[in-house]
């Protein structure tokens, strides 16, 4: 591995001036309990049987502190909830003695959809998938984001499914009625949930296939040009930006990754939000994101429903892997920052509440959009584009009672891998 110089290749993003709230700032007075407690040791293992969080000491009531020595003091989770996900990605702790974990779950391979399944897909993959499962009775389908409704025209005038079916022994979905009819459209809830995501996409566009021939925008799935057919376009787009495909032999391994939180005790009189109970893991304190790698079959065919023309692919073999990198930071104030490359670099920013004469921070879990490709907190654009999906690491420091300064770290920059990093608050 090359050498590493991070200090020179950490990039610095930007200074946020955000509200915190209440009046006044955790360092701002000592409390008899904010500073002076000489350090403490928290150890996590990721993964197997011993996995969990430990703490290396016990702190008595006058502060007094013993080390606990081989294994440390095992904190959370418990041993019969350690099925429950297979990764600790990440560990930190605040002033408070909050501690948080990055948590993953995943399925250990491929896998066939299981009946009354889904899982969404984010972002968009292969000309358009959003969500893939399984009915009740196991057969499979899978959401899309580009289906063509109404009437396109080909070159023959309507496209041609019969042609299609005729060579793949399988039906077709068209809203001109031919052979199945439209496809249908996902369930309401799911599909306002995809409405809300993708504010630019018709509401037709999304719609539920299984293994049928469907029209489809071609080629990405964020081409929703419209639809439109010229004699001149025959041999080269079939329908002007669409296609014919299907999808079929589905396999899947569900992604999801979430904010754990425990804290093991609080000052006397504090009022707790329901979400938080001391000395017991919060395993789902907040959603980071959900995604599926996937293993599938797909094949394409132009609208004329011929497969000689530019475009169209016989069937073949399509892997979908998800490659994520995430970061995660909290700050003396309490406040935590957290980095997913998917679906789009994305910074949240989670905030706390000052209780018992600032002496503990309630965590809240109101996390926002902090940071990413358009801008941070409403501000214009970073320059260079710095959060990009080459980010592995985040970091943050105080800078007073409402702001943070928020680093960024590349895998690699110049040719110079870096490994990780750390800021000092």
């Amino acid at each position: 591995m090359n050498s590493v110089r991070i200090c020179e290749k950490i990039l610095f993003i930007i200074l946020l001036m955000l509200p915190l709230c209440c009046n006044e700032y955790a360092f701002a007075q000592d409390g008899g309990g904010v500073f002076e407690r000489n350090g403490e040791v928290y150890v996590m293992i990721g993964s197997g049987s011993r996995m969990g969080v430990y703490a290396n000491q016990t702190i008595d009531a006058s502060g007094n502190r013993t080390i606990v020595k081989p294994d440390g003091i095992r904190l959370f989770p418990a041993p019969e909830r350690i099925e429950a996900m297979n990764d600790y990605m990440a560990l930190s702790v605040d002033q408070f003695r909050n501690i948080y974990v990055l948590a993953g779950k995943c399925d250990p391979g491929l896998i066939e959809p299981p009946p009354d399944f889904y899982w969404p897909v984010d972002p968009p993959k292969n000309e358009g998938i959003i969500g893939i499962g399984a009915d009740s009775k196991g057969d499979i389908f899978h959401d899309v984001i580009n289906y063509i409704p109404g009437e396109p025209k080909s070159a023959h005038g309507t496209p041609e499914p019969r042609i299609v079916k005729e060579k793949a022994n399988f039906p077709c979905y068209y809203d001109g009625k031919v052979d199945r009819g439209p496809a249908p459209a996902p369930p309401p809830q799911i599909l306002n949930q995809y409405m809300a995501k993708y504010k630019n996409v018709d509401r037709g566009q999304f719609r539920r296939i299984d293994k049928s021939w469907y029209p489809g925008f071609f080629p990405a799935w964020n081409n929703h040009s419209k639809v439109f057919f010229s004699e001149q376009q025959q041999y080269q787009e079939g329908i002007g930006g669409g296609n014919w495909q299907r999808r079929w032999d589905f396999k899947v391994q569900r992604v999801s990754l979430w904010i754990a939180h425990y804290v093991k005790s609080v000052p006397a009189g504090v009022v707790l939000p329901p979400y938080i109970t001391p000395g017991t893991e919060n395993p789902m304190f907040e959603q980071v994101f959900k995604t599926t790698n996937m293993e599938f079959q797909f094949q394409r065919a132009s609208a004329c429903a011929e497969n000689f023309h530019p475009g169209s692919i016989d069937p073949t073999k399509a892997t979908v892997t998800t490659n994520y990198k995430l970061g995660f930071a909290t700050t003396g104030a309490g406040r935590r920052y957290v980095y997913s490359s998917l679906p789009d670099p994305l910074i949240k920013r989670g905030s706390i509440q000052l209780a018992a004469g600032n002496t503990y921070g309630i965590p809240l879990n109101d996390s926002a959009d902090y940071g990413g490709p358009k801008g941070y907190g409403g501000t214009p654009p970073v320059p260079g584009n710095i959060l990009t999906k080459d980010v592995c690491k985040i970091g943050a420091a105080t800078k007073d009672s409402s702001s943070d300064w928020v680093y960024t770290a590349p895998v690699s920059e110049d040719g110079y891998d870096v490994i990780d990093f750390c800021v000092a608050d």
